[in-house]
């Protein structure tokens, strides 16, 4: 606190001035002039005696959105401020028509909701409106900026400072949704599930310890999906090692579907095509075998009502594969399959025995 004395009013030019009332101030000579409400006088001496100076301690008023809002109060040496009162009426109207070209509200242009994962969202336009969803242009003084925040599905937080817009503005581009400065540039989006994108405006402070504010915000959301078939991961293999014999089914293999980035692709049963072929088990770097020329015959044909397929949450459960013929080995199973105009393959191994003899001697 300033230790000079403190006044609840004072006479300037022969005005009454006191603290809580409302007043048009700025400094001498400048045509504009700022909106605010007295919080205290301070003495530099006496404020007649034409040697001495005093201040006025002033919160400066302004539109935070569709409200007034006022700083915290700033010092104004009264030998180089104009003051003048105004009504609350006048001032309340002074703000309604304020409230026309105030920033209130934040509009992505061309919003995106969906995505596939790791594609380059590259233009990102958002829309300054007033409290009656109007575009309005922003002010010069003070500057006006905005930020992005974006929550991944993995509740991550990925920010952009956009900085400074220019001044008249009515709009902004952000720029591309992306991380890191190296090239190629990668996408935000590179997990599958639901983002949540926070747009954010702030108008700088109005005065040294003041804090900016933050004028509007609005949410979005965008989803995105697994990108094309890239891989296949075996999930599960259920079987049964008793079954594990020329004429038993094996109860069920599960295969997910994964993206470039290992997102699972889910899909509908119906629009994916599946082959499953078996040969025998070659060591790694061995010519492989065919599985014709080895006898090695499996029986599944869902379209054909030899076994199933259905989908399983993110995955694809593959039922009933028949085991025909073959010799008594370690069998390599190979699936295949094609997505839209995509195929990928996997191999899986298992050990077949001999199955029952059918008669004894």
């Amino acid at each position: 606190q300033r230790k000079k004395p403190r006044h609840s009013a004072i006479l300037v030019a022969g005005t009454r001035f006191q603290v809580g009332e409302k007043v048009e101030f700025g400094g001498k000579g400048q045509a504009k002039q700022s909106l605010g409400e007295i919080e205290a006088f301070w003495q530099d001496g006496h404020y007649s005696s034409g040697e001495k100076d005093g201040f006025a301690m002033i919160k400066q008023a302004s539109m935070v959105g569709d409200a007034v809002s006022f700083e915290p109060a700033s010092e104004h040496r009264l030998s180089q401020t104009t003051l003048a009162k105004i009504t609350p009426m006048a001032f309340k109207k002074r703000f309604e028509e304020l409230s026309k070209s105030a920033i209130a509200g934040v509009k992505w242009e061309g919003k995106v909701t969906q995505v596939k994962c790791g594609e380059l969202v590259t233009k990102v336009v958002v829309l300054f409106l007033n409290k009656n969803k109007q575009p309005v242009a922003t002010s010069r003084q003070p500057p006006i900026s905005v930020s992005l925040t974006i929550t991944t599905p993995k509740e991550e937080k990925v920010s952009f400072e956009c900085g400074e817009v220019a001044g008249g503005a009515k709009s902004f581009d952000i720029g591309a949704l992306v991380t890191g400065d190296a090239a190629p540039q990668q996408s935000v989006f590179s997990q599958a599930g639901t983002y949540k994108l926070r747009f954010e405006v702030w108008r700088a402070a109005l005065s040294e310890g003041a804090a900016p504010a933050k004028v509007a915000s609005e949410d979005y959301s965008l989803e995105a999906t697994a990108g094309e078939l890239h891989s296949i991961q075996i999930e599960e293999m259920e079987l049964n090692e008793n079954d594990m014999r020329i004429g038993h089914m094996i109860t069920a293999i599960t295969l997910r579907l994964c993206d470039k980035a290992g997102n699972a692709i889910k899909v509908d049963s119906s629009k994916v095509h599946v082959e499953v072929a078996a040969a025998l088990f070659t060591e790694k770097g061995a010519p492989r075998t065919d599985g014709a020329a080895d006898g090695c015959v499996l029986a599944w044909d869902p379209k054909n009502g030899k076994g199933c397929i259905r989908a399983d949450g993110d995955n694809l459960r593959l039922e009933d594969i028949f085991i025909v013929s073959g010799p008594a080995a370690k069998w390599r199973i190979r699936f295949s399959v094609t997505l839209g105009d995509k195929t990928v393959s996997k191999n899986g191994t298992i050990e077949i025995r001999h199955g029952e003899p059918a008669s004894f001697s």
